[in-house]
């Protein structure tokens, strides 16, 4: 079964792109599996440029303008490729995801409509904490491709809502009832860790001021590899897991 992993660039700089790049790689999923990075700044990187390792194909697919939400860029990844592939899920880029993100979520999706955890990794606060999931952080979760397609995809909604991503859990919910869970939380949350200029942070009264973020500046080449902060990011959570197990 094939994997497709979404994320979409804007507002990071392109070190947390990197290093989402260089956690894509190192996943143990034994199946086929792209990462489409699809990007809507004014100089967007690489036009088309693909990078294959171990198996992990990372196309980049630019934008002529300003995508109107951030879910018409998701849908934009999909739809460009999408159908070609068994199971869908969203990799933030400044977020992190242990080697067996992907494996773990195939193994429920294999005989279930979508996979999402009980619990996360978070940085919220400045420490690495376990989170309940609780309706959050949609991008630990994944799905099956037709079942993606059965909700109407990404873009099915008012999605400058502040609670876009948490209606678009409420979809899958609603429509193939609860989750199956993974064993153990894979998905890193980031906040303070990263320093960085987080779309969350321009929600006011429940409006998510889209238009308003800043754009980040490409700096050259995408080189795969984990900046420090993420490979302590990383150590530390894994450490934590460890302990789980």
């Amino acid at each position: 079964m094939s994997f497709l992993c979404l994320t979409a660039v804007y507002n990071h700089r392109q070190e947390w792109l990197e290093s989402l790049i260089q956690a894509f790689y190192d996943q143990d999923y034994d199946g086929p599996a792209t990462l489409v990075v699809v990007d809507d700044r004014v100089n967007p990187l690489p036009d088309k440029a693909m990078m294959d390792v171990k198996g992990r194909a990372v196309f980049f697919e630019p934008m002529a303008m300003r995508a109107g939400s951030l879910m018409a860029k998701y849908d934009l990844g999909f739809n460009s490729v999408g159908l070609h592939y068994d199971y869908v899920c969203v990799m933030d880029d400044d977020d992190g995801y242990l080697p067996d993100h992907l494996s773990q979520h195939a193994a429920i999706l294999k005989d279930h409509p979508w996979s999402y955890p009980k619990e996360v990794f978070s940085s919220w606060g400045g420490r690495m904490q376990i989170e309940q999931s609780g309706g959050r952080f949609w991008a630990s979760s994944a799905y099956r491709t037709d079942a993606l397609e059965e909700i109407g995809g990404y873009l099915n909604q008012d999605t400058l809502r502040a609670d876009f991503d948490t209606h678009f859990l409420q979809r899958l919910q609603d429509r193939f009832g609860g989750p199956r869970q993974q064993k153990y939380p894979s998905y890193i949350y980031n906040w303070e860790a990263t320093g960085d200029n987080h779309s969350s942070g321009h929600i006011d009264a429940g409006v998510w001021k889209y238009r308003e973020i800043p754009e980040a500046r490409v700096t050259g080449p995408v080189k795969p590899g984990y900046s420090a902060v993420m490979k302590s990011i990383y150590e530390m959570a894994s450490i934590f897991r460890g302990g789980m197990q």
